[in-house]
């Protein structure tokens, strides 16, 4: 039987920045480079996708340090950045496979139903936390909530911002913390802005990428097991 995964995804876009990510944590035990990826919706807006890269993705793939356009297969993870006394935690696509863009050639080993869209996510996991829905434009209901997913090493989850909308909404309210569900959606995109002091105690604004997933579809997943 078939292992079913907990936490899979394709991205298709354009890298247009790659810069060296120095640190360690518990999971990822080396240096890595931060990429980011440029992945367009259909209504024309882009998202920008905080991509996880190793020395070897950059030697195999030259084109990701030209702007070239990929297929990256993988996984959306919870991070740990240690910069001083100071710890940030945030989200990142971490590549198993990664294929150049090839439009006479889109056949691919991957996930063939996932071509059809730029951005596609599978997740598994727990609902951790959640908070009320709320009106968006008077037109629109919302709900952010946060998943755990357990990684293929016991040891390791992630924990992941999701939203979700309209009728989806009202089913992840009716849900009890705790509860397993499984979410097909999108990874999306926002920045948010920090004021920090350096040396010199003079203000500068840090812009950060946030990603989380926006659902498009929500499944109950039950334990058999349970009496």
């Amino acid at each position: 039987m078939t292992e079913l995964k907990t936490n899979i995804g394709l991205l298709n876009g354009r890298i247009i920045n790659i810069s060296k990510l120095p640190y360690l944590d518990d999971v990822l035990l080396g240096n890595y480079f931060i990429g980011t990826m440029e992945v367009k919706r259909k209504s024309g807006k882009n998202d920008f996708v905080n991509v996880l890269f190793t020395f070897s993705d950059l030697k195999n793939h030259p084109m990701l340090m030209n702007n070239g356009r990929f297929l990256i297969y993988g996984s959306l993870r919870t991070h740990c950045i240690y910069t001083g006394k100071k710890r940030q935690f945030f989200q990142a696509f971490y590549p198993e496979k990664i294929k150049e863009y090839d439009k006479q050639n889109i056949k691919t080993s991957l996930i063939s139903e996932m071509i059809v869209r730029n951005n596609v996510i599978r997740l598994i996991g727990k609902i951790e936390r959640k908070g009320r829905i709320r009106s968006v434009d008077s037109v629109k209901e919302k709900i952010n909530f946060l998943l755990k997913v357990q990684e293929n090493n016991p040891k390791y989850s992630s924990t992941i911002p999701c939203i979700a909308w309209n009728e989806n909404s009202e089913f992840i309210d009716m849900l009890d913390e705790g509860e397993q569900v499984l979410i097909d959606g999108t990874i999306q995109s926002r920045t948010i802005k920090r004021l920090n002091y350096n040396n010199k105690k003079r203000r500068e604004v840090k812009t950060s990428i946030i990603n989380e997933i926006s659902t498009i579809k929500i499944s109950p997943m039950f334990d058999f097991n349970d009496n």
